[in-house]
């Protein structure tokens, strides 16, 4: 017996309690689907379902190539819509739009776009702008093309073979090549399905392909890069139009469109483009009690399996139960957190537990919104309680019970100490009309609602949705249950190898949500200092450089009234926060909210970065 007598009737009562109170909403959600499944109350997010095979990648020896000096290009026609697939990835990536009029080799524009959409024939001053940037070892990216004459034009006037084809051919899928990570990164080898229409290109001699059409890697090229002098020249073939926002234009109509112009000014701009510290990843699993009988796991036997696979497993368990906690299963998740960490699940789990608060028969059960805040506080009461009496601290990141709540319920997570929220891609917050944001869902995490931060996560087996989210800078996190892990225990690790081979060329670092949502960030180096895009409610900046790095530190949306501070450092969250992180440290970086409350830490008061600099 693992405790007094008292104590175990205590806690087998508990366990009789919970799995009855589990199989009472179980039982009403079956009923009431079976009389509402229609009224499901909220809108599903568009999918990524964009792959249908992945060609096994070729590693070739790395190739190495110059860092941009500035942050600029340039693009023509001069052109900043909001439909131009050029320019929407230069504002993804934070670079400026430049005026091309100016000589531009060697004088800061390390690229130079071109888009022949809708034009006849190539403008004389357009071919020697081309040959300027070339001859200055510059990159020049000629995308929108949509007919033939122009790009012949161009080739012809570079002395380049090579044939495009006299119509658009129909294109079912586009595949990126798979000997070529050093342009397409993460998305190397992937083939998207599409229905689209594209010209296709045949050589020059010297080209290689980047992307090429319907499963055939010679004569059917839709991208090509070709060597001339010091300098490269990229082709995409089709249109460069966005049918929609660049947040929506990940779909597989519109993968020419955007795809290729993000691949090369990631390359070409580096470190003073938008990006990611490092690639993470993590994988969820819902529901479990902290202990080994019925509701919770076999807790030594799951963490030998995700120690094997050098991954780590997160729990999302309910608060309510956190009393059933069994001191040994506790002691393995405070003894071995870098393979195994606990995080919020809501309060009580009843059901969809954070639903709509208006009023009308629906799906799942309506709860006003005064009582879902109250729920959100009494989850961080229970979670504070714990910490007292174990000494453990959850994650402070709230993973809902089936999918988010109401918009107007993420202000109390940030009040109550909570960092973000985690879940499934498939659905927004509820009661609040979808943002334009442009960036909607491109950044390590969503501030479009009220500016708390909101992480996705994906079924296991979506290997296009995390490709995309390692290739954007996302964190890529999986789900499932404790079903999962009795039915097939090994998909853990089939997992890691999944996700691990998907973030080539760089390495993916498995941690828990909290440390996923301290790194909900990007950086950028500007001039001889850097910016940091802070996604988050707390940051963890680092600094692997021989010298002292500062950063500037600004928070998109930030809630009315906050700071953001660093040590003794303090501005209004609208302002940026400047902050000198010295070789080899880190700087934490937290927004406080006014009247909010703290959660206490993992690692305690001052948690240390478990990740690499």
């Amino acid at each position: 017996m693992r405790s007094g007598p008292v104590n175990f009737l205590r806690q087998a009562a508990g366990l009789v309690a919970a799995a009855a109170w589990r199989q009472w909403w179980h039982l009403d959600d079956v009923v009431r689907g079976g009389l509402y499944g229609g009224r499901q109350a909220f809108e599903s997010r568009p999918r990524e379902e964009m792959v249908s095979s992945r060609v096994a990648r070729v590693q070739p020896a790395p190739r190495q190539y110059a860092e941009a000096s500035s942050g600029r290009l340039a693009l023509l026609p001069q052109d900043s819509s909001s439909d131009s697939g050029a320019a929407g990835a230069a504002r993804y990536y934070g670079l400026d739009v430049a005026d091309p009029a100016a000589p531009l080799a060697g004088d800061g524009h390390p690229l130079l776009g071109l888009s022949l959409e809708g034009l006849a024939s190539l403008p004389d001053d357009w071919l020697a702008l081309v040959r300027q940037q070339l001859s200055g070892g510059g990159t020049v990216l000629v995308n929108g093309v949509t007919a033939p004459q122009p790009l012949r034009a161009l080739l012809t006037g570079l002395g380049l073979d090579g044939e495009v084809s006299d119509r658009p051919a129909q294109v079912s899928t586009v595949t990126f090549a798979p000997n070529r990570p050093d342009f397409s990164a993460e998305l190397a080898g992937l083939s998207f399905e599409t229905s689209t229409q594209a010209l296709v290109l045949s050589g020059p001699s010297k080209a290689d392909v980047l992307a090429y059409a319907n499963g055939q890697s010679h004569g059917a090229a839709l991208a090509i890069e070709v060597p001339i002098g010091a300098g490269r020249l990229v082709v995409s073939s089709g249109t460069q139009r966005l049918r929609t926002s660049l947040a929506a234009a990940f779909d597989p109509e519109q993968a020419l469109s955007i795809l290729p112009a993000m691949m090369l000014m990631r390359r070409e701009y580096g470190r003073r483009a938008w990006h990611s510290p490092m690639a993470l990843a993590d994988l969820v699993i819902d529901d479990p009690v902290l202990q080994e009988h019925r509701l919770g796991m076999d807790y030594p036997a799951v963490l030998a399996a995700t120690a094997s696979a050098n991954l780590h497993l997160t729990v999302a368990t309910v608060p309510r139960e956190l009393s059933l906690a069994e001191p040994e299963v506790v002691g393995l998740l405070a003894q071995h957190p870098e393979v195994m960490s606990a995080c919020y699940h809501g309060n009580d789990h009843a059901g969809y537990e954070f639903y709509r608060s208006s009023s009308g028969v629906k799906r799942h059960v309506n709860r006003p919104l005064d009582h879902q805040r109250r729920a959100i506080r009494s989850a961080a009461d229970r979670g504070r309680a714990f910490q007292r009496r174990t000494g453990y601290s959850l994650d402070r990141v709230m993973v809902f019970p089936h999918g988010l709540g109401p918009a107007d319920l993420l202000p109390s997570l940030a009040e109550a100490g909570f960092l973000a929220t985690c879940n499934w891609l498939d659905r927004y917050p509820l009661e609040s009309a979808v943002p334009d944001d442009y960036d909607l869902g491109l950044r390590p995490a969503d501030l479009a609602w009220g500016g708390f931060p909101l992480l996705w996560r994906r079924r296991p087996r979506d290997d296009a949705g995390f490709a995309l989210d390692l290739f954007l800078g996302r964190p890529a996190i999986a789900f499932g249950h404790r079903k999962n892990l009795r039915t097939v225990p090994d998909w853990p690790a089939e997992l890691a190898d999944r996700v691990n081979t998907l973030g080539v060329p760089r390495p993916v670092f498995w941690r828990g949500l909290e440390e996923i949502a301290r790194h909900a960030y990007q950086q950028r180096l500007e001039g001889t200092g850097w910016g940091a895009l802070m996604t988050a409610n707390e940051i963890c900046l680092h600094n692997p450089d021989d010298e002292p790095r500062v950063y500037r530190v600004r928070r998109p949306q930030p809630p009315s009234g906050a700071t953001l501070g660093s040590g003794s450092l303090s501005v209004a969250a609208t302002d940026d926060l400047v902050v000198t992180v010295m070789p080899g440290a880190r700087a934490v970086v937290r927004m406080v909210i006014p009247g909010g409350s703290e959660l206490p830490r993992p690692g305690g008061p001052a948690p240390m970065c478990t990740l690499p600099d």
